[in-house]
This record gives structure tokens, sequence and C-alpha cells, in this order.
């Protein structure tokens, strides 16, 4: 569960966008988690 759930999270957030600073990546992985855990996804 977990591995798919970080496979999802690489390919539809992190290299589609090339973050330059850590406290925005930190916070878009944050409202992707939250995005995910509200579809019942998480």
């Amino acid at each position: 569960m977990a591995e798919s759930f970080f496979k999802s999270l690489k390919s539809e957030m992190i290299y589609q966008y090339d973050f330059k600073i850590r406290e925005v990546t930190k916070q878009a992985t944050f409202e992707y988690i939250e995005i995910c855990r509200a579809a019942g996804a998480v």
C-alpha cells in the first residue's frame, strides 16, 4: 500500500514540477497527502 502511494506521489507530483525551495516542496506534498486522504486513498 505505501509503495503504491509513494509511486503515485512521485509520478503525479514530484516528477512533474521543478521544486527549487524546500518549503514549497513540503507544502505541496502535504496538500497532495491531504487530498488523497480526503478521497480515501490513504
